[in-house]
């Protein structure tokens, strides 16, 4: 079966394509591998017959829409498509016995162009995981560090910034990501690129905006966060920024409470403040150097778990 659709988008029709899909012509119909085998060329045989050689299965099936725009070396019907929200399916093999249907994704990756850029647009948007998938499984590194030296779960924290609205669907979609993500074996706490931080980091200067970076943090330490992690980048760590935030709102108590709950809950996970991470400000001695031990309730609470100074810290803690 192939349908007005399946024509359009194969001869390159944008015009077509787009009023069909804007009186709801469906994306979701395979049509049949004739439609490419009668009306294509030799050199779009030669194309096809190379990815299912690299791909490893020995005939076609039907395709969807996206698949005839890929095949046809189309990158502006494929980037209509998407826009339109077509999935990621490209092909069903072996239909008639044993049917399994092959990403779009899988293509791509298989393309020969040498312009990594063309088929963008089927990696992009929300909720796409297979590209994570593909790229792991062709030996991507999970661990990889940018000019900044962030791995991509702690690059992917910047994502839940956009969002002052607590969007829960796209919080879903986000966290469906990550999860995803550590499923292929990236880690949640990598060395001296704490995730933790990098959420917290977020968080703590706008707490009244940014609930959707307080359900991240909770939902990274239901996954063992490591509460103790640092960045090296930034020197700092997950309680110094909670500190820091708390101070900055020393005249504002609602926002304030805000952050003395997650400090609170950090310290019932077992938050360690007896001794502070060496090469930083201990957060007794950011408490004591400001305003004279205030607040009192944080003042009181981290005397309380048995906070200590660095020893460099004594004399213009109790001195100056």
């Amino acid at each position: 079966m192939s349908t007005a659709l399946h024509f359009a988008v194969f001869l390159g029709n944008v015009r077509l394509t787009k009023t069909l899909l804007d009186v709801g012509a469906s994306l979701t119909i395979p049509c049949s591998p004739l439609l490419w085998r009668s009306m294509g060329s030799e050199q779009l045989s030669l194309r096809f017959r190379y990815f299912l050689q690299v791909l490893g299965e020995r005939s076609s099936g039907p395709a969807f829409p996206i698949f005839l725009a890929f095949l046809q070396s189309d990158p502006g019907m494929c980037k209509i498509l998407m826009e339109h929200r077509a999935g990621r399916e490209a092909m069903i093999f072996d239909h008639e016995t044993n049917p399994k249907v092959m990403s779009i994704l899988h293509f791509a990756a298989a393309d020969r162009t040498t312009d990594y850029r063309q088929w963008q647009c089927l990696f992009d948007g929300r909720g796409c995981t297979q590209g994570m998938r593909i790229a792991v499984e062709s030996g991507a590194d999970k661990e990889a560090r940018d000019g900044f030296s962030r791995t991509p779960l702690s690059v992917g924290v910047s994502g839940f910034l956009s969002d002052t609205h607590a969007n829960p669907e796209m919080f879903e979609e986000r966290t469906m990501c990550f999860r995803k993500f550590m499923e292929l074996g990236a880690s949640i706490n990598p060395e001296g690129d704490s995730v933790l931080v990098a959420a917290v980091q977020g968080y703590a200067p706008y707490p009244v905006n940014r609930t959707l970076m307080r359900r991240l943090i909770s939902f990274l330490l239901e996954h063992h966060a490591d509460i103790h992690g640092t960045s090296d980048r930034q020197n700092t760590n997950v309680v110094n920024e909670i500190i820091k935030g708390i101070l900055d709102y020393d005249h504002d108590p609602p926002t304030q409470e805000l952050l003395k709950e997650l400090l609170s809950d950090l310290v019932d996970r077992g938050l360690n403040l007896t001794i502070p991470a060496p090469g930083l400000s201990s957060p007794l001695y950011r408490v004591l150097r400001h305003g004279i031990a205030k607040p009192e309730w944080l003042f009181d609470l981290l005397c309380e778990k048995g906070a200590t100074i660095h020893e460099v810290e004594v004399n213009t803690a109790f001195l100056s």
